[in-house]
């Protein structure tokens, strides 16, 4: 993992980064806190022609994720834009909002939404 420099809210160097990933969006790195994406799931049950129950499945689909802590390198780095996109373990996520960065003890954060981008499959 990369030892970023982060920065203290009075401009200091931090004394340790937080969070444990380190994701980039749109050339811009930041650690992540609190990453934990999750998926809704759907019953689909189909019946043969006698009526009886011929298949069940249980399919994930990806929800919208909120609350994900991204720590900034300096008060003046870039703040993700909805529409923005990040990987991580070879998904595809979309930023779907992104509030204003804010000094949180001794690091500037921005809390972010998420949602997993649905690739067409063949």
């Amino acid at each position: 993992m990369p030892n970023l420099p982060y920065y203290s809210s009075s401009g200091t160097a931090a004394a340790s980064p937080f969070g444990g990933l380190t994701l980039t969006i749109n050339s811009v790195t930041y650690r992540a806190m609190n990453w934990n994406p999750q998926k809704s799931t759907r019953e689909i049950r189909r019946n043969d022609n006698n009526g009886d129950e011929a298949e069940f499945q249980l399919r994930g689909e990806p929800t919208t994720q909120s609350g994900l802590k991204l720590q900034l390198a300096l008060s003046s780095t870039a703040v993700p834009s909805m529409g923005q996109e990040f990987t991580v373990d070879s998904l595809v996520y979309v930023v779907t909002k992104a509030a204003p960065a804010k000094p949180e003890g001794e690091f500037w954060t921005v809390d972010i939404d998420y949602k997993a981008k649905v690739l067409p499959t063949d």
